[in-house]
């Protein structure tokens, strides 16, 4: 019988406390925002319970409204997204890259 692999489980830093502390606000002024119990702001920050797409897309609204991103919480306050990069530049420039990205797929 093959041995099983596990998978090992990533978990990757969101910097929700780093954001939430940059707009001013507490863990219970956002678990306010959420509907959710302040503890459950805790867990999420310090790593204990992880926060699945569609959380991360409500925390994000919460925080930013419709702007809001949920790439930008794995992201330091203040360092860009790819995303963010890519809305930032001239629509010829954006024109160039997609159509070296989709040269890529034909490779």
């Amino acid at each position: 019988m093959p041995r099983r692999i596990g998978i090992p489980k990533i978990r990757p830093k969101i910097y929700l406390a780093e954001h939430r502390e940059a707009l001013g606000l507490t863990q219970k002024q956002l678990a306010d925002k959420l509907g959710a119990a302040e503890m459950t702001v805790s867990r999420w920050e310090r790593g204990e319970n992880l926060l699945n797409t569609e959380g991360l897309a409500t925390v994000a609204f919460a925080l930013w409204g419709k702007n809001g991103q949920p790439e930008d919480l794995f992201y330091p306050p203040g360092e860009r997204t790819p995303n963010q990069v890519f809305r930032g530049l001239s629509n010829d420039a954006r024109d160039a890259a997609m159509k070296m990205i989709k040269g890529l797929d034909r490779e």
